[in-house]
């Protein structure tokens, strides 16, 4: 399946915006969205 957008989403440290930011991606009328959301920290 072909997608027409993707999105990715740094996220390390966000735990206070994920959710709306989520949300309002969720609430576009865009076909074929894909949303990836990865953990960018860096091993210390």
């Amino acid at each position: 399946m072909e997608k027409t957008l993707t999105i990715s989403i740094a996220g390390y440290n966000v735990e206070k915006f994920i959710e709306n930011t989520l949300e309002s991606l969720l609430l576009e009328d865009i076909a074929d969205l894909e949303i990836l959301v990865q953990d960018d920290r860096r091993n210390r």
